[in-house]
């Protein structure tokens, strides 16, 4: 089966949203329709996902159980719609495996992006606090070098 040149709608929303926003000012493109092929273009079509779970019955139980718990994950139910274009038909048994590992790459990508995110806020949290606390250690010193001092003078003054 070939396909012609297509735009995902979610391509096409964004580019009308790019173009057009939603100022108070007229526009040419309603409101209501670009929030509607906004909504439209996030909708997951249950028609694929029941043609994924109908094959997915020939899969290994191993594999059949990744793509359900990957079903249920919006990042990888996105790509799904994506890359069938939210066609139902578009999924066969040739190619849900190479679709399975596409959607566990695009989740793993995701939980990477996030958990490097994490890590980054964390370590720079922790840095403001150690260097919040070393100003404290300095301020500190700072206040408690001259009566050191003071108490060297006053020691040395005694003995000699």
């Amino acid at each position: 089966m070939s396909v012609g040149p297509a735009i995902h709608q979610r391509q096409l929303a964004t580019a009308i949203w790019l173009r057009t926003g939603l100022s108070d000012v007229q526009q040419d493109i309603p409101r209501r329709y670009l929030l509607a092929a906004c909504e439209r273009v996030l909708e997951l079509k249950r028609g694929v996902v029941e043609q994924v779970r109908i094959i997915s019955r020939r899969l290994t139980p191993e594999k059949a159980k990744q793509l359900d718990l990957l079903l249920t994950q919006d990042r990888s139910t996105q790509l799904l719609m994506d890359k069938t274009l939210g066609a139902s038909n578009v999924v066969n048994s040739n190619n849900i495996e190479p679709l399975i590992e596409e959607m566990k790459r695009s989740l793993t990508e995701s939980v990477e992006a996030d958990a490097a995110s994490s890590i980054s806020t964390a370590q720079r949290e922790a840095a403001a606090k150690v260097r919040k606390a070393n100003n404290a250690a300095a301020m500190l010193n700072r206040k408690i070098s001259p009566w050191s001092n003071h108490s060297l003078k006053q020691k040395r003054m005694m003995q000699g």
